[in-house]
């Protein structure tokens, strides 16, 4: 019968209690997939095409979560999707969506709180309404609209102008990216990314056919 040393006996219980950790975690990530998928979610129909569900988490990612979602049918010739700004006031969304006569609206980007405006690219029709003041890990990706083709695009990384370079019309700069591709994204372990916030996150679906924008009261960007 062979025998096990100490330092043996060390790094077994150290690989053991390892391992319960990461399936500690993994449980921990599937139970909150479970929650997700046996959620009773609220329907709304709020105009042909577009619909808002709704949902409440006791505990989701550790957090109380606040889900609303709102799914918008892009082969819908009549729905239009634009982006709104102002290059130096600060203005409500609430604001932007009746001045545009918008049914449904969410904010986006990262704004200059102090001056106004957006710290990164918004392109409007053609028109540059804030230029990027500078760049950050946090956006490293952009939302393009050109007629009714919409698009998500990660940022260049060699090219310090990526965003610039871009032919749609309509550009806005954010991120960070969490999804493409069905992939994940790598995140950083930077407050921004874990630390509770309300977020804002749009996506398009593999069919291209619908474009999601789930917003959240208290959430971490990963459970978006």
């Amino acid at each position: 019968m062979s025998k096990i040393t100490i330092t043996q006996k060390y790094l077994f219980a150290t690989f053991l209690a390892f391992l319960l950790i990461i399936q500690a975690a993994i449980a921990d990530v599937t139970t909150d997939t479970q929650v997700i998928k046996s959620a009773h979610w609220e329907t709304h129909k709020i105009a042909r095409g577009i619909i808002l569900k709704q949902a409440l988490f006791p505990k989701l990612f550790g957090e109380s979560q606040s889900v609303n979602l709102l799914e918008v049918d892009l082969n819908r010739n009549k729905i239009k999707i634009s982006i709104a700004a102002d290059p130096a006031q600060r203005i409500l969304t609430s604001t932007f969506a009746k001045e545009n006569s918008a049914v449904a609206a969410i904010n986006g980007t990262f704004f200059d709180m102090k001056n106004g405006g957006s710290w990164m690219l918004i392109r409007q029709n053609g028109k540059t309404i804030n230029p990027t003041k500078t760049y950050s890990e946090r956006s490293n990706g952009a939302f393009t609209i050109d007629g009714h083709h919409l698009n998500i695009v990660t940022a260049d990384s060699t090219e310090a102008d990526w965003a610039d370079k871009l032919k749609a019309p309509n550009v806005m700069v954010s991120g960070p990216i969490l999804l493409m591709d069905g992939k994940p994204a790598t995140l950083s372990k930077g407050g921004f990314n874990v630390l509770t916030h309300p977020r804002s996150a749009v996506a398009i679906t593999n069919d291209t056919s619908y474009c999601s924008s789930p917003w959240m009261d208290a959430a971490k960007p990963a459970a978006a």
